[in-house]
């Protein structure tokens, strides 16, 4: 609060859905689940979740743009790397197969 409204400068807020809490209004899903969406029109992919109470436990059912439900859980599920059996991240992955060439 006090880099936000004290007198330090170059603080900016961020919208929503850089830290989106899940208790106050449950995220949307893309019809195949793969990402995570502001339930709000036009439906931007959140940048962020924050589970908060309700929102830590299971796997919840979201609504689709479309009308639809999906099951599935509020973290992110990195793919496997070939052959470690480690989970990263696209960009860590993207950032060694570079260092690679």
């Amino acid at each position: 609060n006090r880099m936000m409204y004290g007198d330090a400068p170059g603080c900016t807020i961020l919208p929503a859905g850089f830290n989106w809490l899940c208790h106050a209004a449950a995220p949307m899903a893309s019809a195949d689940g793969s990402r995570l969406l502001d339930p709000s029109l036009p439906h931007p992919p959140l940048a962020a979740v924050h589970m908060t109470l309700w929102s830590k436990r299971g796997k919840p059912e979201l609504a689709t743009p479309k009308g639809g439900r999906i099951r599935r859980p509020l973290t992110y599920e990195a793919e496997p790397l070939p052959g470690e059996g480690k989970s990263l991240p696209d960009f860590a992955i993207k950032s060694l197969d570079a260092g690679r060439s």
